[in-house]
């Protein structure tokens, strides 16, 4: 599902808070944070984020808390709307981004946000067996890391019938993990060749392995699939994000207009 359980605005507002645990970062890593969210703005028709005092919200709101837990932690707790938890009706989706997660870019505050929007990681769409193909359950460490490559079935999360036939399988978008593990995150065989996936034999030649899993900037393919599942808005409001040299975050994809 979507980060909104549903809507009928002339644009997605999304609700945010920002935790004082970020102020143990650097000015750079908060300028990633609100580069993620500004690219994901700019880039889309309809979404837009609306920062929010915790303290004072009311009535049925679903919001994203983005606080630092740690150094390595860059981690979203679900996908998409989450069912509110008691009388209040207020929800709250958390974005974990510790000072290891900014690897000079955006990329990845953008790709867990992209999980608060309802995005699953590339590689477990139903329909990537015909793309790549991913190790087996048992050469990996644990049934989480395992999870982050399990294939999906059509249905689940915002991944409908139509969903795929308008978009594409992206080997470059900044949902899709790298090919291989170097660090030995997800597997436990240590061999330096040992891949957590594989390209399918027909597109070997045709992909550029060093930009599967890149982190730097959204593609034309996440685009276009935020775009299809927030639809076509009018009338979106001026950005409340810092907006210093945004058009540098601009993403230029043919036939694509955006707010």
């Amino acid at each position: 599902m979507s980060f909104v359980e549903s809507y009928s605005a002339d644009w997605v507002k999304i609700y945010f808070t920002l935790n004082f645990s970020l102020l143990t970062l650097g000015a750079a890593e908060l300028g990633f944070i609100n580069d993620a969210m500004l690219a994901l703005e700019i880039n889309t028709k309809c979404i837009y984020f609306h920062r929010v005092d915790p303290k004072v919200i009311k009535g049925r709101v679903h919001y994203a808390r983005i606080f630092k837990e740690g150094d390595n932690t860059c981690q979203a707790n679900g996908l998409g709307y989450l069912r509110p938890d008691g009388a209040s009706g207020v929800t709250m989706q958390t974005i974990k981004l510790g000072k290891n997660c900014f690897p000079n870019s955006y990329g990845k505050a953008a790709h867990e946000m992209m999980h608060a929007l309802g995005f699953p990681h590339e590689q477990v769409r139903p329909d990537r067996d015909s793309y790549v193909s991913v190790a087996p359950e048992s050469s990996f460490k644990t049934k989480n890391d395992f999870y982050q490559f399990e294939k999906r079935k059509y249905g689940q999360y915002i991944m409908s019938n139509t969903f795929f036939k308008e978009n594409p399988y992206d080997f470059y978008s900044i949902m899709h993990y790298s090919l291989d593990d170097p660090t030995h995150f997800f597997l436990k065989n240590t061999a330096k060749s040992t891949k957590t996936i594989l390209l399918k034999e027909m597109f070997k030649s045709k992909v550029k392995t060093m930009f599967v899993g890149q982190r730097s900037s959204l593609t034309c393919g996440d685009i276009k699939k935020l775009n299809f599942v927030y639809g076509d808005c009018k009338n979106k409001p001026k950005s409340e994000l810092k907006s210093a040299s945004s058009s540098r975050l601009k993403v230029s994809c043919p036939n694509t207009k955006t707010g």
